[in-house]
């Protein structure tokens, strides 16, 4: 045949999901985080670790309630309503999954590498403005920030 299909071997590692579990949240007011619904989400592969991914979140979890402090005790309500739940959840998916691809950056000092590693990191900025986008979105304020340059 004039065209030929060169075989392709893919060895993605397969997800360890046993590790996974759901995330409970000390205060009710947030909804807790399914580490397999963020691993399905953010199309996570099995080279993050049940793990990796249980402190990532964890560390999320406490950096975006940290961030709703204020917000959070101005609320008279019991836990979040509506689409709320769903926008706190893309806040912690997107820090943790920022937090993960930071550091994914390989030690590979070639040009390859190094271009990899660039994409890493603007993958992992998007992300963190992604989180910091929900995180403005729940507080009812707008997502630009401006600077004086």
């Amino acid at each position: 045949s004039l065209f030929t299909v060169p075989t392709m071997y893919i060895n993605d590692p397969i997800p360890d999901l046993k590790g996974d579990e759901t995330l409970a949240s000390a205060d009710l007011f947030y909804p807790c985080i399914d580490l397999s619904d963020l691993r399905r989400v953010m199309r996570l592969d099995g080279t993050v670790t049940a793990e990796r991914l249980r402190h990532a979140a964890k560390s999320a979890v406490i950096r975006v309630q940290s961030d709703l402090a204020t917000w959070r005790a101005e609320q008279s309500i019991e836990h979040l309503s509506d689409d709320q739940p769903a926008t706190y959840r893309s806040a912690v998916y997107s820090y943790t999954a920022a937090s993960l691809t930071e550091r994914m950056a390989s030690f590979d000092s070639t040009a390859e590498g190094i271009r990899r590693a660039e994409e890493l990191n603007n993958l992992a900025q998007q992300l963190m403005r992604d989180g910091h986008w929900a995180v403005r979105d729940l507080q009812g304020k707008p997502r630009t920030t401006v600077e004086l340059i």
